[in-house]
Order: structure tokens, then C-alpha cells, then sequence
């Protein structure tokens, strides 16, 4: 026995074997890689859950701010139609006031005799 012993070592069988170390470390190593990769692929699924939620309330957003440059935008058509109608209004006023300047003359003896 002792002699196939001596056998063995003289083979290469002998002193200290490091294949068992050394598949530990690549089975440790290739079981963090896929943690990591794991950790990853879950956090990009999260951030793609929030930036999609994001994605649909800036649209909602967008939608809003159109509709409000809209109105706008029909508030202003109105002010605008407003104003040319006021000024249409401020030069009849005008007209009126200087009309009435002008007749007042010729009826200021109709005033007098009918107050008198």
C-alpha cells in the first residue's frame, strides 16, 4: 500500500491539489456575476415602471397646456374684438357729443324762451 502510494505521487498525484479551490472561486464568482446582473435587471425594470408613469403625466401635461394656449388664444381674439368694438363705440360717443355741440347753438333760444 505504501508503495502505490509513493506511486501516486510520483504520477503528479501527490501534494496539494487546487482544482476543487479553484472551481469554488469561479462558481462564487459566476453566482455574484448574476446577483449583480439580477440587481440590475430589476432596477431597470422599476425605472422603466416610473419613467413610463412620467412618460404619461408629462403627456397629460402637454395636452393641458395646449388646450390652455387655446383658450387663450380665443381669449385674446375676443379682447381684441372687444377693443376695435369699444373704440367703435368711443368714436360714435364722439360723433354724438360733437353733434350735440353743434346743434346746441341753434336750439340755445329754444332753451331759453322755454325755461323762461
Amino acid at each position: 500500500m505504501a508503495l502505490s502510494n509513493n506511486r501516486r505521487r510520483q504520477r503528479g498525484g501527490g501534494g496539494l491539489d487546487a482544482w476543487p479551490g479553484y472551481v469554488d472561486a469561479l462558481s462564487t464568482l459566476l453566482m455574484v456575476i448574476i446577483f449583480v446582473l439580477m440587481v440590475f435587471v430589476l432596477a431597470q425594470g422599476f425605472l422603466s415602471v416610473a419613467l413610463s408613469s412620467r412618460d404619461r403625466a408629462l403627456d397629460r401635461l402637454n395636452q393641458q397646456v395646449a388646450e390652455l394656449a387655446e383658450l387663450l388664444a380665443l381669449e385674446r381674439g375676443q379682447a381684441g374684438e372687444l377693443r376695435s368694438a369699444l373704440a367703435r363705440t368711443a368714436e360714435e360717443l364722439r360723433a354724438a357729443a360733437t353733434a350735440r355741440d353743434r346743434s346746441l347753438p341753434s336750439c340755445g333760444r329754444c332753451g331759453t324762451s322755454a325755461t323762461g
